[in-house]
């Protein structure tokens, strides 16, 4: 009988440690997609308390983790923005749902020396150990704005272009 229990016991503890294991395995997997996603990241809880922001959101931002860790979401955006936030961020804890935050309105967001960027956020909620923590994905879009406004301004120069070459030929 303890030959059987031993067996049974060595079984138990091989399945028990293969288990913890994968488990960790998967932490480490899911860190590194957090950490190497072209999209900034950031947790924050319902506060507004930094959990987690990842390589991009810090590089887009202009700070170091340890300096955001901890402290509120809001040194992320302009400082007349910041008095509204609260109240945004405690309507969508009323009813928290994955969805782009202020469609059809610019969301900007304050680098570390205060200059403002343009940028798209979807949030996620997430239920973690009886916290509710959301999860906010950026994307800087200065780039894309600066082109959408070079295509503008070249329509509106051959719209005006079409219209001195037709007072012209009159």
């Amino acid at each position: 009988t303890t030959l059987i229990l031993y067996v049974v016991a060595r079984t138990y503890a091989s399945r028990l440690y293969a288990s913890i294991r994968a488990e960790q395995a998967t932490g480490l997997r899911a860190q590194a997609y957090f950490r190497s996603a072209a999209e900034g990241i950031i947790v924050s809880d319902r506060s507004g308390m930094i959990r987690q922001i990842n390589s991009r959101a810090l590089e887009m931002f202009g700070y170091g983790e340890q300096e955001l860790a901890g402290n509120s979401i809001d040194l992320l955006l302009p400082v007349r923005l910041r008095p509204l936030h609260g109240d945004h961020r405690a309507r969508f804890f009323e009813n928290p749902a994955s969805r782009r935050m202020g469609p059809g309105i610019d969301t900007l967001g304050a680098r570390r020396d205060g200059s403002e960027f343009p940028i798209e956020v979807s949030l996620s909620h997430i239920r973690f150990d009886d916290d509710d923590l959301v999860v906010a994905f950026l994307t800087d879009v200065s780039a894309r704005r600066a082109i959408e406004r070079g295509a503008r301004r070249s329509e509106t120069l051959n719209a005006l272009g079409a219209v001195a070459a037709g007072i012209a030929h009159e």
